[in-house]
């Protein structure tokens, strides 16, 4: 089958780019080898939480910021994109997503992390909210001693510079008879209303006269509203969750929920497939080379659109001393010198120049080379595989994923109706 569209990842930016992309009419096929960047997202949207790059500072309004990125750095995500994708790309994200974030019209906001840091973010999953900064009361961290990746009285130690934060570590070894456990396992276990119950028996006298409890963000995979609304409502008591080291589980629930929303909306998404390459005629992408299962195959499709992220899903790979992309050996912004790739502060304020590596893209996020001359006419690149941005610095790596995938498909969509 021939498809309009096939994205290669499915990470939150290629997921953006076929919501786009279905609703405007296009047929759109997903190709990814995983489940993308959804098993170690946060589940929070940042923006953008510092600027400028030279002296990065906390920014209460992520669009102060941007004002400056889109007037001063005209190479980054945002300035290719514009204001009115970028704001266009939220809506559209919170068309699914309206009733499980919250946030205030045009400012970031704080919440804890699983470290007792303050992270800067604009739209804040619902279990999460209230714990924002300030802190509407005082604060129990009511930690797992057999759960892996999250230590309450670290947390507690460092938040109690921002409020009265204390923390308590129970035991669920008779409940679960088993030393350790992990995220998934144990957010499975919370979906069940059984095991919820033997919990609230074993919590409810550690927790009394605490009005608010934060706990790690494993309250359930599937049915965490359902858990969260048990424990309060029989603990008497608010609870918020922490975002933990992955595997994530609030990614988890934002890749199932908008799973679910392209599958109504017609766009097919096959998993375990490892695209190897793409074929050239004529500057334009043919097919693509794909390995499915210790079998090749073979996709075709009017258009193209790479998502496959940076480093940590093999977007971008790095060998003696060089990046490549290996897929469609596309151009990069990269650094011949690898000693220059890191800073040997590992906190450098300005962050390591190897995370602004990438594909370099024009106005329309067509890949180009050097000189600027686009590569191939039906290929284009979104997310963080693009060239110029450091999002960990800047906390923008949900906020690029979503307005670069939307505003990547918005001219092929436009030529497709007009033909």
């Amino acid at each position: 089958m021939k498809y309009d569209l096939i994205i290669i990842g499915a990470g939150l930016s290629g997921f953006m780019a076929a919501k786009r992309a279905a609703e405007g009419g296009l047929n759109v096929l997903i190709l990814s080898k995983g489940l993308g960047v959804h098993q170690i997202f946060s589940g929070c949207i940042d923006l953008l939480g510092y600027y400028p790059e030279d002296n990065p500072r906390f920014l209460e309004s992520p669009f102060e910021g941007i004002q400056g990125l889109t007037t001063s750095k005209t190479s980054h995500p945002y300035f290719l994109a514009g204001i009115d994708d970028i704001i266009d790309g939220l809506n559209s994200f919170l068309d699914i997503f309206e009733n499980e974030y919250c946030y205030i019209e045009g400012k970031n906001q704080l919440i804890p992390t699983s470290i007792g840091t303050l992270k800067p973010s604009y739209l804040i999953p619902i279990t999460m909210i209230d714990g924002a900064f300030p802190f509407k009361d005082d604060i129990l961290l009511l930690g797992i001693k057999e759960l892996q990746y999250f230590s309450s009285p670290l947390a507690a130690l460092n938040l109690k510079r921002y409020g009265n934060v204390r923390s308590n570590e129970i035991s669920i070894y008779e409940i679960i008879n088993q030393k350790n456990i992990y995220p998934v396992q144990i957010a499975n276990l919370f979906d069940k209303a059984e095991f919820r119950e033997k919990f609230i028996t074993l919590i409810s006298k550690k927790i009394k006269g605490v009005k608010l409890v934060g706990m790690p963000a494993i309250l359930g995979r599937d049915k965490f509203r359902e858990a969260i609304n048990h424990l309060e409502s029989e603990l008497d008591v608010e609870i918020f969750e922490i975002p933990t080291l992955p595997p994530s589980i609030p990614g988890y629930r934002l890749y199932k929920r908008f799973r679910r929303y392209l599958d109504n909306l017609g766009v097919e998404i096959r998993l375990g497939v490892e695209v190897i390459k793409g074929e050239v005629r004529k500057g334009k992408i043919v097919q693509l080379l794909a390995n499915l299962r210790e079998k090749e195959e073979i996709f075709r499709a009017k258009y193209f659109l790479l998502t496959t992220g940076r480093f940590i899903s093999n977007g971008l790979k790095a060998k003696k001393g060089t990046v490549s992309e290996p897929i469609f050996n596309l151009p990069l912004y990269s650094l011949k010198d690898k000693e220059k790739w890191f800073n040997y502060d590992f906190f450098y304020p300005k962050g390591h120049m190897i995370n602004n590596f990438g594909v370099m893209v024009d106005n329309r996020f067509f890949p180009v080379d050097e000189k600027g001359d686009r590569m191939y006419e039906n290929l284009k690149a979104a997310g963080s595989v693009l060239a110029y941005h450091n999002s960990f610095r800047e906390k923008s790596g949900a906020g690029i994923a979503i307005t670069t995938g939307y505003s990547s498909v918005s001219d092929w969509i436009k030529y497709e109706r007009k033909y």
